[in-house]
């Protein structure tokens, strides 16, 4: 805007038929609109100055279309800075083909002229070329090494490219000149969070929060680092400094009671989530986690509906199905509904085939609750032979199953006993 200014006012030195004073004070005043006044009504007799200024003015006071028009209308062929202003014109109106034409030109005559270099940028991500951006920018840069502009355009590029530990390495050098920028700050964070850079995100975050006080674009971000970082107890503070804030959004209503649940806290979870619900009711995470903490209580089955409901805005993500279907098993079996978990396990089951302790479940059910031996020994047959060939008990995983192993070969090994002699007894 000032490049544009000075442009503009050092061309009035051209202007001999017009009182330039004038027309110098009306355009640092930004009164447009006069300074068309006057010009157009000499619109023939002006020299190309005149209609630089004249076009200029269109320009700053939003008539485009007319800027366009009075530089497409100079009799002779464009000068450098009209091209730029013409250039200009076109991008800020979109006609990018047009725009591209002259940014080609200006920058096979001249590579470092800034405007247009970043209008061609600028073009080029606009179209998609965003390794074409890059080429150009990388080429700027390395004679303008700190220039914000041209590196946060670069930064953008190559998230745009997946590239985003260049991204990271482009932003962190823009906070070095501008260390308190909350926009380069707040991209990086999010790019960091983006990567599962949590440590970095949340320390990056935190220096902000430190920096500037209370700040909920930053607290937010470390919250979330925490969150995905598992560090629950870290999570529950930074949202309940929030809350004292008077944040009673989703977020954080949402995170404070899914954090408090995994600290097994599930009385203090569930008013939480109950507020997330109710700003919330098709977030499929926070039925399951109200869901899930209710069916801590004494009356397990009153988490069945949000269960239900998690289930029905889950569907066909396999993961979640299998946790949602897990804890309503969980619930009918400790309500002693042993053929509603049968067939919740049986289920979690088929969204998640390598977990096999699922069949140990139904197995045991079968043989401690219903007393169906026939049925328990075929599920834990089956349960065996889904077992890997070889398992290894370094892992906590595979040592869980090698101790389900022990048990369902020594259960059916007093089963096979107890039939033997059931037989015999008959």
């Amino acid at each position: 805007m000032k490049f544009l200014l000075l442009l503009c006012l050092s061309a009035l030195v051209s202007i001999s038929s017009y009182a330039q004073n004038q027309l110098n004070q009306l355009f640092s005043e930004e009164r447009y609109p006069e300074i068309i006044s006057q010009l157009e009504s000499a619109k023939n007799t002006l020299d190309d100055d005149g209609y630089y200024l004249l076009a200029a003015a269109y320009l700053q006071s939003g008539a485009l279309n007319n800027a366009i028009a009075t530089l497409e209308n100079f009799n002779n062929s464009l000068p450098v800075k009209h091209q730029d202003l013409l250039c200009k014109a076109y991008f800020e109106t979109g006609q990018y083909p047009e725009a591209l034409k002259i940014c080609q030109d200006r920058y096979a005559q001249d590579s470092t002229h800034y405007g247009n270099l970043m209008r061609y940028a600028q073009i080029k991500s606009t179209e998609g070329q965003h390794d074409s951006t890059i080429i150009i920018l990388n080429n700027y840069l390395a004679g303008d090494s700190l220039n914000y502009n041209a590196n946060m355009l670069l930064a953008e590029a190559y998230q745009k490219v997946n590239e985003p530990l260049e991204a990271i390495s482009i932003y962190k050098r823009i906070l070095r000149v501008y260390p308190v920028n909350q926009k380069v700050g707040a991209k990086l964070a999010q790019t960091y969070y983006g990567k599962k850079m949590y440590k970095e995100c949340f320390d990056l975050s935190m220096e902000f929060v430190d920096t500037l006080g209370y700040t909920r674009r930053f607290l937010t971000m470390a919250g979330l680092a925490s969150f995905k970082a598992g560090n629950n107890g870290n999570t529950v503070t930074l949202f309940k400094r929030m809350e004292a804030h008077g944040d009673s959004s989703l977020i954080t209503k949402k995170n404070i009671g899914i954090a408090l649940y995994r600290m097994e806290n599930y009385n203090q979870s569930l008013p939480y989530l109950y507020s997330a619900f109710s700003l919330k009711d098709d977030d499929p995470e926070v039925c399951f986690f109200l869901g899930a903490s209710l069916g801590q209580t004494n009356i397990p089955l009153r988490g069945k509906p949000f269960l239900v409901r998690a289930a029905s805005l889950l569907q066909p993500a396999p993961g979640l199905m299998e946790k949602v279907h897990l804890k309503l098993a969980l619930m009918h079996e400790d309500a002693g509904d042993y053929a509603k978990a049968i067939a919740y396990y049986d289920t979690a089951y088929s969204y998640s085939p390598s977990t096999v302790q699922y069949l140990y479940n139904q197995a045991a059910i079968y043989d401690y609750e219903l007393n169906n031996n026939e049925k328990a020994q075929e599920l834990y047959k089956q349960f065996l032979s889904k077992l890997p060939d070889s398992l290894d008990t370094k892992k906590g995983k595979d040592l869980y199953r090698a101790r389900l192993k022990e048990v369902v070969d020594q259960r059916l090994n007093v089963m096979a006993e107890e039939d033997f002699f059931r037989q015999g007894v008959q």
